[in-house]
């Protein structure tokens, strides 16, 4: 029978399954009928009872600090559409993280659901593009300022429109923790062929990750790939403090000699040993580090002009853009690119006082007793993605952030609830 209830969960289903494919404009419709069958289950009335939960309080105040920000704002349309932008952060933590249906069988299948959509995702990538060299003997497309590899980078994800590589790995490094959870969560028993797909899935995956050429992915990879590691053995008591600690090192100092060495010849990493490190735009000077300085200067400027409450989010395109020109970046200025880093572009738009909720917000689940255990892989992935890109600032990854934060903070699916 089809209840509001069974309504409700594939709802969420849904919301997993487009949420890191081409389609993921489709999410807001099937959160939009979450959120019908959360009113008619008369979950509003438990509402005020749940705002004393950190996973909903928090989100809240940044919701309400930025719908402040839009009553002073100059630019009314932009500040307008942020308001519909930044919806996320109220939507999930009421609809979901307020329901009493999530429940870890839910959580599971919500979870296989994103493995399946990133797999397939990547893997459809993969195929027809391999098909369209075969076919066309052309192997690389010209994107942006230059020529990419139809099986790298932008030329891999160009298929798909506005899908970024960065995305990509983030979703496909969640994908691994999420196969690492389900393989050994004890009361998960698996076939032999079970585990071979399972295998196979996360060996794809990884590679994606690479052919994606996303290098803060990449980092985050390895350093997810030492936790579960840790985590796992820690599990069997392996491991001791001292052998951790060396462990971690040996990996930091293995990760470095390959930056160093760049045995795959990575163009990125080219970039980065043979160019001087300059605060510059000018193409034949700069690479993915310099130009990033640039941003990041031009970002410091403006939050020291307005340390403690921020430009606004509505404000914060038209005056960096006017930086932009002073500086004399006019490859930024004529893009007007964001921060390509999510603290500094809250830190200049909202000010410390919108930083410290947003820090709050990420780092007080894991001082909780019994945090769901996905919460800890999402939020390295998370906290590293967030260096280079202004994830919440791209609709596919405010909807991916707010929406598993919702799920792994859940009251329901702490290790000590019942």
């Amino acid at each position: 029978m089809l209840t509001t209830d069974n309504i409700y969960r594939y709802s969420l289903l849904g919301v997993a399954f487009l949420l890191p494919s081409p389609f993921y404009g489709g999410v807001l419709f099937f959160l939009s009928i979450a959120g019908v069958c959360w009113i008619t289950q008369k979950n509003h009335r438990q509402l005020p009872g749940s705002l004393y939960k950190n996973q909903v309080l928090l989100p809240a105040l940044l919701y309400l600090y930025i719908v402040a920000g839009f009553f002073f704002s100059e630019n009314f349309r932009v500040a307008l559409s942020t308001l519909s932008t930044m919806l996320p952060f109220i939507l999930f933590p009421v609809f979901i993280g307020t329901s009493p249906l999530i429940n870890r069988k839910l959580l599971r299948k919500i979870n296989i659901s994103f493995l399946i959509s990133i797999t397939a995702t990547l893997l459809f990538a993969v195929v027809y593009n391999i098909i369209n060299i075969a076919a066309t003997g052309i192997s690389s497309v010209m994107l942006f300022d230059g020529y990419y590899h139809k099986l790298h980078s932008f030329g891999l994800t160009n298929i798909y429109y506005n899908w970024h590589p960065t995305y990509g790995a983030a979703f496909a490094n969640l994908g691994i923790a999420i196969l690492f959870h389900l393989y050994f969560t004890p009361k998960n028993s698996h076939t032999r062929s079970q585990k071979i797909l399972m295998l196979c899935t996360a060996l794809f995956l990884s590679t994606s990750i690479f052919l994606l050429d996303s290098l803060v992915g990449i980092g985050a990879y390895f350093i997810l790939l030492l936790f579960l590691f840790i985590k796992q053995r820690k599990h069997r008591g392996y491991f001791n403090t001292t052998f951790k600690k060396i462990l971690a090192l040996s990996v930091l100092l293995i990760g470095i000699a390959i930056l160093y060495i760049n045995p795959f010849e990575n163009a990125k990493i080219d970039s980065l040993k043979n160019k001087p490190i300059l605060i510059t735009d000018v193409q034949s000077e700069r690479n993915l580090f310099t130009i990033r300085l640039a941003k990041w200067s031009v970002y410091y400027d403006i939050f020291t002009s307005e340390p403690f409450f921020g430009t606004t989010l509505g404000d914060i395109a038209d005056i960096r853009k006017e930086n932009y020109t002073k500086r004399g970046f006019d490859y930024l200025a004529l893009h007007n690119y964001n921060a390509h880093n999510q603290y500094m572009e809250i830190l200049a738009a909202l000010g410390v006082v919108g930083l410290s909720v947003f820090l709050m917000l990420l780092f007080s689940p894991l001082g909780w007793s019994g945090v769901n255990a996905l919460y800890f892989p999402f939020f390295i992935i998370c906290l590293i993605t967030f260096c280079t890109e202004s994830v919440l600032h791209r609709q596919q990854g405010i909807l991916f952030f707010m929406f598993f934060y919702s799920l792994y903070t859940h009251f329901n699916l702490r290790k000590n609830s019942s």
